[in-house]
């Protein structure tokens, strides 16, 4: 037992000198990577720093879009209203008398409306209630 103590104790500095040597080896590598990673990291922080300040951006716009669609919302029912038009088309709504400007008013909501990408069920029978009291087509 004493003389495998002795050796053991012997092999120390051996074994530290290899332990040495590996850090050396695996500390090199990490800052090498850890070097390249930081660029990267750079990279990663400007591209969602940029992604970040776009998202806050549409944010607003896509806000104002439905804004937008609100006020055209409220535009057009506005407009039936002022022209007692419901959601259900009915036979005398042809015979709704307009003006030049209720024309005007109503072929911009139109217009609008046509302009959305999609739009609700309820905002496109409206749409056509609009139209049906008109004599104008929407080509």
């Amino acid at each position: 037992m004493a003389d495998s103590l002795q050796n053991a104790i012997k092999a120390v500095p051996q074994n530290l000198q290899a332990a040495k040597i590996a850090w050396q080896n695996t500390d090199q590598e990490w800052l090498a990577f850890a070097e390249r990673f930081h660029s990267w990291g750079d990279l990663l922080n400007a591209q969602i720093s940029q992604v970040l300040a776009e998202t806050e951006t549409l944010h607003w716009e896509i806000g104002a879009i439905a804004d937008d669609v609100k006020a055209l919302k409220q535009s057009m029912a506005a407009l039936l209203a002022r022209f007692d038009l419901s959601a259900q088309v009915k036979l005398r709504d042809e015979f709704t008398h307009h003006n030049s400007s209720s024309l005007k008013l109503i072929k911009t909501a139109i217009s609008h409306l046509k302009a959305l990408p999609n739009c609700s069920p309820d905002m496109m029978i409206m749409g056509g209630s609009l139209l049906s009291s008109t004599r104008f087509k929407t080509g």
